[in-house]
C-alpha cells in the first residue's frame, strides 16, 4: 500500500472512530400518535433514515380510530429500532408519559406525529450538546414553505438562571419538547400531568429548567413543524385550554415566589400576563362565552397591572389589554368590530 493510501486510510479510520464515539449514546425518540394515518410514516422514517443510528423510536398509539396502529406496526416489523405501544386514549400527557417510562436511551427527544426531523437533526443536536457540555440542546423549528430571514450560525448558551429567563421570555427557548434533546436524568421523578390537555409539555419543561446547568441553542432549522387541521393547536377554543393555561402558569409563578427568585418571579408574572392575554383574545375570536374564566383572567391581568401592559410589544395590544382590564364586555365588543372584516 502506498504512503498516500495509508494516510487516507488512517484519516478515514480516525474519522469513523470519531463518528462512532459521537453515536455511542443512545437516543430515545418518543412519538405520541393519535389518528395520524396520513403523517405517521413520514414521521417515523424521517427519524430511522437519519444520520444518527443509535436510537430507539417509541410510538405510543393513543387509541387511534384510523389505520395509525397498522401503519406503525408494519414499520416496526421491518426494523428492531421501532417499538409500538397501544393504549386507550389518555390524552397527550398520557402518551408522552408512557413513552418516557418505556425509554431506555441516555437522551430523550420527542417528535409529534405530524412533524418530521431533518436527516441530520439528532446528529446536530448531539453534536452541540456534547461540544458545549450541555444538559439540553435546542434547534430551530420551521414551518415548511414559510421563509424566515435569520442567521443560521447564531448560537446561544445559557446557565441555569439564563435558561429560566429565556424560557419565561418564551422566544428563543420555548416550552415545547419537540425541538430538544434532553439528558435522561433530568426527567427522573417527573410525570406528565394527565389532567392537562394543553401545555402538558410546558409544565414538564419548566420542571426540567429548574434542574439544568447549561442549555445550548443553535439556530439551524432541523425540526419541521406542521399544523394539522385537526390538531389541538388548530382547533377552536375549549375550556380545557384556559384550565391548562391557568394551572401551569400559576404553578410557575408560585415556584418562583417560593424559591425566593425575585427577578424570575417578576418575569414569570409578566409571562403569565402575556399568555393569558393571548388566551383571552382567542376566546373573543371564537366567540367563546365563558364568563367565569374570563373574569379569572381579567383578575390576574389586573393584579399584574402596568408591568404586564408595558411588556406587550405593540401599542395596539397595550391599549386593548388596558381595555380588557377595565371592561371585558366592551373589550369583546370592540374586538368583534375591529376584526369584522378578517
Amino acid at each position: 500500500m502506498s504512503k498516500v493510501n495509508m494516510t487516507i486510510s488512517k484519516q478515514a479510520s480516525k474519522q469513523a472512530s470519531k463518528q462512532a464515539s459521537k453515536q455511542a449514546s443512545k437516543i430515545s425518540i418518543i412519538i405520541p400518535a393519535y389518528n395520524c394515518e396520513t403523517t405517521i410514516e413520514r414521521c417515523i422514517l424521517g427519524i430511522t433514515k437519519g444520520t444518527y443510528n443509535n436510537i430507539e423510536v417509541i410510538v405510543v398509539d393513543n387509541g387511534s380510530e384510523d389505520s395509525t396502529k397498522e401503519i406503525a406496526n408494519k414499520l416496526a416489523d421491518k426494523g428492531d429500532r421501532i417499538i409500538v405501544i397501544h393504549q386507550n386514549n389518555q390524552g397527550p400527557a398520557g402518551s408522552r408519559d408512557t413513552g418516557l417510562k418505556n425509554a431506555t436511551g441516555d437522551y430523550i427527544a420527542y417528535c409529534d406525529s405530524d412533524d418530521w426531523f431533518e436527516p441530520d437533526c439528532l446528529e446536530s443536536l448531539m453534536d452541540f450538546l456534547t461540544r458545549y457540555n450541555a444538559d439540553i440542546a435546542v434547534c430551530r423549528s420551521q414551518i415548511p414553505g414559510k421563509i424566515i430571514d435569520y442567521n443560521p450560525f447564531e448560537v446561544q448558551v445559557w446557565d441555569k438562571d439564563g435558561a429560566i429567563d429565556a424560557f419565561l421570555e418564551h422566544k428563543k427557548l420555548n416550552g415545547v419538547l419537540w425541538n430538544k434533546l434532553i439528558r435522561r436524568e433530568l426527567f427522573d421523578g417527573i410525570e406528565f400531568d394527565k389532567t392537562l390537555w394543553y401545555w402538558e409539555d410546558l409544565a414538564v419543561v419548566w420542571k426540567i429548567m429548574k434542574r439544568v446547568n447549561r442549555v445550548v441553542r443553535f439556530n439551524e432549522a432541523k425540526y419541521n413543524f406542521y399544523v394539522h387541521p385537526e390538531s389541538m393547536c388548530a382547533k377552536k377554543y375549549s375550556p380545557n385550554r384556559i384550565y391548562s393555561s391557568l394551572k401551569v402558569w400559576n404553578k410557575i409563578v408560585e415556584d418562583c415566589s417560593d424559591a425566593g427568585m425575585e427577578e424570575h418571579s417578576r418575569n414569570a408574572t409578566v409571562a403569565r400576563f402575556k399568555w393569558l392575554y393571548g388566551d383571552l383574545k382567542l376566546m373573543f375570536k371564537d366567540d367563546y362565552d365563558d364568563k367565569e374564566s374570563m373574569k379569572t383572567v381579567q383578575c390576574i391581568m389586573r393584579q399584574t397591572g402596568t408591568i404586564g401592559i408595558k411588556s406587550l410589544e405593540s401599542k395596539k395590544d397595550k391599549i386593548f389589554a388596558s381595555l380588557c382590564i377595565a371592561d371585558l364586555n366592551l373589550a369583546k365588543t370592540m374586538y368583534k368590530i375591529l376584526n369584522r372584516s378578517k
